[in-house]
């Protein structure tokens, strides 16, 4: 098999390794937000006042969650096209 099936095989396995990544970051993201309703529930005034207050924090979490968000869209769309030149090569390598 040639150097750049390896190669592309390797980037394959480490962007599966991101997605995984981003997948449990996503995954405890949604329990942290949980927790935080709750506790708006519990206490509507004082959620009110901390949001106010950390406003400009809550913004560029918002903005990295975004950033996050696309980043995992880009690694799965990466591990599609990896795929198909796996593929690609690995029909190429077969026909010599």
């Amino acid at each position: 098999m040639t150097k750049n099936y390896f190669d592309l095989k390797a980037r394959l396995e480490f962007q599966r390794d991101w997605a995984n990544y981003f997948s449990s970051y996503f995954n405890h993201l949604r329990i942290s937000q949980r927790v935080a309703s709750e506790l708006r529930k519990e206490q509507p005034l004082l959620s009110i006042i901390i949001n106010f207050y950390y406003l400009p924090l809550n913004i560029l979490k918002y903005m990295n969650r975004l950033k996050m968000i696309y980043s995992y869209n880009r690694c799965v769309k990466e591990i599609d096209i990896l795929q198909k030149e796996l593929d690609l090569a690995r029909s190429y390598i077969d026909e010599k």
